[in-house]
């Protein structure tokens, strides 16, 4: 086991290849990308805190989100996720919690969009259910809203694909 990577995220090692996607997927079939300075730092706060995920440091996700941030989750009852989660100790349980229910995650970027203080993250990811030991295949679509350059809203709703 990778010692450098908390137990939550441990066994999802190709969580590591999933932050680097975000900037290209910003910035396709966008010929005024280069024009949103303000958007694009934003999708980097974003790829921050997917690697802080990566390895499994969730102060170092905490650390972008405003001190009364809200997570809302959308998923099929068989992901058996914490579903809500007001201020940072909850967020702290959510995210814990919730990455210790799935393993063998492989996610995959699908799409970026960002405008104002909104980034949206379209994905794929297949992986396992740890309770059940069933594969899953599912998209999902992210929500980060900033204030300040920190998350003040984060909401997923995850959908099965086929």
């Amino acid at each position: 086991m990778d010692t450098t990577k908390s137990s939550f995220t441990s066994q999802s090692p190709e969580l590591d290849s999933f932050h680097p996607t975000l900037q290209s997927a910003f910035e396709a079939g966008d010929p005024n990308v280069e024009t949103k300075a303000a958007e694009r730092d934003l999708v980097e706060v974003v790829r921050r805190i997917y690697d802080s995920l990566a390895k499994g440091d969730v102060d170092g996700i905490l650390q972008h989100f405003e001190p009364d941030v809200v997570l809302d989750l959308y998923a099929p009852p068989e992901f058996q996720f914490i579903r809500h989660a007001d201020g940072p100790v909850q967020a702290k349980e959510l995210i814990v919690q919730n990455f210790q229910l799935v393993e063998q995650q492989i996610p995959r970027v699908t799409c970026v969009i960002a405008q104002g203080d909104t980034v949206m993250v379209a994905l794929e990811e297949t992986g396992i259910i740890r309770r059940t030991r069933s594969p899953y295949s599912i998209q999902a679509v992210q929500r980060f809203t900033f204030r300040d350059r920190k998350v003040s809203n984060f909401s997923q709703v995850i959908a099965h694909v086929g």
